[in-house]
């Protein structure tokens, strides 16, 4: 079922674009702050840099998704793919004690991935058709 955003409540599109504001400031700190995060755990398999990565562009998407309901799937994920490489490479000119990373864009990639696997589940299965509802 798509609704038109229009037909949303003002209360309703209020939420999701403070939910989508606060993704996208937090996202930014973390990637933009001058000192990378520390280790979560030590001698894992994997670093907990990329799994924060994977979590906060995961969160960040699925916040856009939501939010952003009158541009089409198309733009808004191409969009989101495009910006994981590009925050990479714009935090090694923002922040010059950070190191260009590949592994970071690998997680990036995989977090707009994630998210856009959980959106097309929950609109294929008709879970919260309002919540990822597109212009119609």
């Amino acid at each position: 079922m798509r609704v038109p955003d229009a037909s949303m409540p003002a209360a309703s599109r209020a939420w999701r674009w403070a939910l989508f504001l606060g993704c996208g400031a937090a996202l930014a700190y973390g990637l933009f702050r001058p000192e990378p995060p520390p280790q979560l755990y030590a001698g894992a398999a994997v670093e907990s840099d990329k799994l924060l990565h994977v979590v906060a562009f995961a969160a960040f998407c699925v916040s856009a998704r939501v939010a952003l309901t009158r541009v089409g799937g198309v733009w808004l994920w191409g969009a989101l793919l495009a910006l994981a490489p590009l925050t990479e490479w714009l935090q090694h000119f923002l922040q010059p004690a950070r190191t260009f990373s590949l592994a970071d864009i690998q997680a990036n990639v995989a977090g707009v991935a994630l998210a856009f696997v959980l959106a097309a589940a929950c609109e294929r299965m008709g879970w919260g058709a309002r919540l990822l509802a597109r212009r119609g």
